[in-house]
């Protein structure tokens, strides 16, 4: 029996890029989205063997599993279809098209794609790599993925997290950008941009609810009891249990596993960082004013503002962050803070450019030493490193979470007004270079007598 109806018409979009792996356009393209007369094919008849499937036949012809939908809609049968012995379909082998794909543009760590139709192969992701309809992304515990869509949107896929690729249609001369992503587990942080003069349609669905937004920026998270959806720019309209819900910026909504959905709750306000440092190296720690409604804090390091790029990502209950792991691998990068309240919605985040240096720890500050002339302390370098140029700090607490940082020639110092009756707390590294400085001197303390009238 063939399964081939030579009556069908089909209708061709032509397109300027050619390629025999062909076809492959067809993975994210629906069998009218472009045209063929019968005239004009470029195809051979395919008999499959027994028990044969459009998985196991797109990748034995064409090496990737991701094709096997594409496959399935150019013949116009499910994708489900058990093939038997006689079966016949239509292989294209030239195709004039263009490609609906996503691109990984950075991933870290663990990161794996699992070709649509497959339940036992992964391999690992690579950058650069272009992703297709259907294939589905996998992160381990220290994984991070990026994704670029034609449109300019970014959807980073956070660590522990499993999604796929539903819907691909957004091709620059589509009069639609139409998107569909299936978050099955963990976290993902979306910015959806808008083309100019298309309209744009970017959905994520959860086992409990869905989004939809025509450009925002909003995050995704779901775990096996919960999802929660958190807006941090624009407008996202959230299904659940068959109601629409209009979620504005600086808001976010639960919803439980039998799609019982929260009240829209205002997300927690972005931290308070204590002081922003000059530079930073291993031996530095950041603080921020706790949240009273935060159970625990995301701290990220990224290379970039948007968190494209990320280096470091944490999860934890403390309000500072050391820089203890931190990679010197850039001239700047970028921290951000963020508060996660008791329904697991993200809080706005707080973020900050920081200048990572190297540690030196064969060379020593300079000595620190101090005179009191009325209301005003004058702290001097000492000692052999005395001629290096310095950092000086200055704070009011011993941890040094609110600082004054002063840079100062070789031989140089600093004046600083105080009050009567406190105790202030002096530090110093030497400057090395422009990216290496020397570990911390000891801490001068300085304690200022009450006045009596």
């Amino acid at each position: 029996m063939s399964l081939i109806d030579k009556n069908i018409k089909w209708d061709v979009v032509p397109s300027i890029k050619y390629c025999t792996l062909a076809l492959l356009v067809l993975i994210l393209i629906t069998p009218m989205s472009f045209a063929r007369e019968p005239d004009s094919r470029i195809e051979r008849v395919y008999t499959p063997l027994t028990n044969d499937t459009f998985a196991s036949i797109a990748q034995r012809e064409f090496g990737h599993l991701g094709l096997s939908r594409a496959l399935a809609e150019y013949n116009r049968m499910s994708i489900n279809t058990v093939f038997t012995e006689g079966d016949e379909i239509l292989i294209p082998t030239h195709i004039v098209g263009k490609e609906n794909t996503v691109t990984v543009n950075y991933l870290k760590g663990e990161a794996y794609v699992r070709p649509a139709g497959s339940r036992k192969y992964r391999r690992k992701l690579k950058k650069l790599e272009k992703l297709y309809t259907s294939d589905e992304i996998e992160t381990g515990n220290n994984g991070f993925v990026s994704l670029v869509f034609k449109s300019g949107s970014v959807v980073n896929v956070q660590p522990v997290s499993h999604v796929r690729l539903k819907r691909l249609q957004c091709l620059e001369d589509d009069p639609t950008c139409d998107v569909e992503l299936e978050a099955l587990k963990g976290g993902l942080e979306s910015d959806v941009k808008r083309n100019n003069g298309q309209s744009n349609l970017f959905t994520i669905t959860t086992p409990y609810a869905s989004a939809a937004v025509r450009g925002t920026a909003f995050d995704v998270d779901v775990s096996e009891t919960s999802g929660q959806i958190g807006v941090t720019e624009g407008l996202v309209d959230v299904l659940a249990s068959k109601k629409e819900v209009p979620v504005p910026q600086g808001y976010g909504i639960a919803v439980t596993a039998d799609q019982t959905a929260s009240d829209v709750i205002a997300l927690l306000r972005s931290p308070s960082i204590h002081a922003i440092p000059t530079r930073v190296s291993v031996q530095d720690r950041l603080h921020w004013e706790p949240l009273t409604e935060a159970k625990r804090y995301i701290v990220s390091l990224s290379e970039d503002a948007i968190g494209q790029h990320l280096i470091q990502q944490q999860d934890q209950e403390e309000f500072q962050f050391s820089f203890k792991n931190m990679p010197v691998t850039a001239d700047n990068f970028f921290l951000s803070v963020r508060g996660v309240d008791a329904y697991n919605l993200k809080g706005l985040k707080q973020s900050v450019s920081l200048r990572p240096v190297r540690l030196n720890d064969q060379q020593q500050a300079a000595e620190l030493i101090s005179r009191i002339a009325g209301n005003i302390v004058q702290v001097d370098l000492s000692g052999p490193q005395s001629s290096l140029p310095h950092e000086v700090q200055w704070s009011s607490d011993p941890e040094f979470k609110q600082v004054v940082t002063v840079d100062v020639p070789g031989h140089g110092g600093i004046n600083q007004p105080v009050e009567t009756g406190q105790r202030y707390f002096v530090r110093a590294r030497a400057l090395l270079d422009p990216k290496t400085v020397s570990p911390y001197s000891d801490v001068l303390t300085i304690t200022t007598k009450n006045t009596t009238r």
